[in-house]
């Protein structure tokens, strides 16, 4: 029953039928007409509607129907050989968005709208629970190695969002392992010098933010003095212990520091305790194998 009832909203929607508080809608149409260049593929918004506090947009799939195609849906529209299906309602509160599918699933809707937030009016503010997700979405990324797409949405999350030290660090993260990952001089560079002054800028609005502290010290293992180095290095490791004891990823930074500064004693003890913290560490179990040899 739901589910018929969120098609016929869907339909409704989409055949631009009067709607509620239509005066609202003009304030916001050009920045909606911002998402709808975004999308990517077959698909396209409906007309908004604006129901108090919520702003509703039908998300459908078009297609060009060729001749004699069977195609067909209980629910698909034909315009000129142009098939409108509705796939899903974008439901926009307090700068939060939700998609809710339509019948059947449609992966592609939801990895088209990940960035979304980005692309949302700018009269509008992201609740603190929808900023923390995206910042949650981009780790995700950056342990998936898509440092690409991690730093789409760090610096969308950002154009609107400036004051978030976590998102400034974990940009300068992803721009940090893209450096190291091209093969491109003039971009290994550009990255690499755009990722220190994400960490300055995190470390302005936060100075003892351990992400930006534990991805700068990773940074500058990479990097020469004076702007980097293996002492360097360490003491941005330091800083985090000594402020946040339990943050594993400073322990595994400061074995990984001392093991190629030469010390095996001390990569020794960082890494044990590592496993103190997290006795399944699999970069601690492997950094203790490689230290023993």
């Amino acid at each position: 029953m739901k589910k018929v009832v969120f098609i016929v909203v869907l339909l409704v929607l989409v055949l631009s039928l009067p709607v509620c508080a239509e005066e609202r809608i003009e304030i916001i149409h050009s920045e909606i007409a911002r998402i709808a260049s975004a999308l990517k593929g077959e698909y396209a918004l409906g007309k908004p509607v604006i129901i108090g506090e919520l702003t509703i947009i039908p998300v459908v799939k078009t297609n060009v129907l060729s001749f004699g195609s069977d195609k067909s849906s209980s629910f698909q529209m034909i315009f000129g050989g142009i098939s409108l299906e509705p796939v899903a309602i974008l439901v926009i509160k307090d700068g939060k968005f939700q998609i809710y599918n339509i019948g059947e699933p449609d992966a592609g809707v939801g990895e088209i709208f990940e960035t979304l937030p980005g692309l949302l009016p700018q009269t509008q503010t992201l609740s603190e629970d929808a900023k923390q997700e995206l910042i949650k979405k981009g780790r995700e990324s950056l342990q998936k190695k898509d440092f690409e797409k991690a730093k789409k949405i760090f610096e969308d999350l950002l154009e609107n969002n400036p004051e978030l030290a976590d998102a400034h660090a974990l940009l300068g993260q992803a721009l940090g392992e893209l450096a190291q990952s091209t093969a491109d001089l003039n971009k290994k560079i550009q990255y690499g010098m755009e990722a220190f002054r994400e960490f300055a800028r995190a470390l302005e609005i936060e100075p003892d933010n351990p992400y930006a502290l534990v991805a700068r010290g990773y940074a500058r293992l990479m990097v020469p003095p004076p702007l980097g180095g293996v002492d360097a290095a360490i003491e941005d490791f330091n800083l985090v212990i000594n402020s946040h004891p339990e943050f594993i990823d400073a322990y595994i930074g400061l074995a990984k520091a001392y093991s190629k500064k030469g010390d095996q004693n001390k990569a020794k003890e960082y890494f044990n305790k590592v496993l103190e913290l997290d006795p399944e560490n699999a970069q601690a179990i492997e950094g203790l194998s490689r230290v023993g040899e």
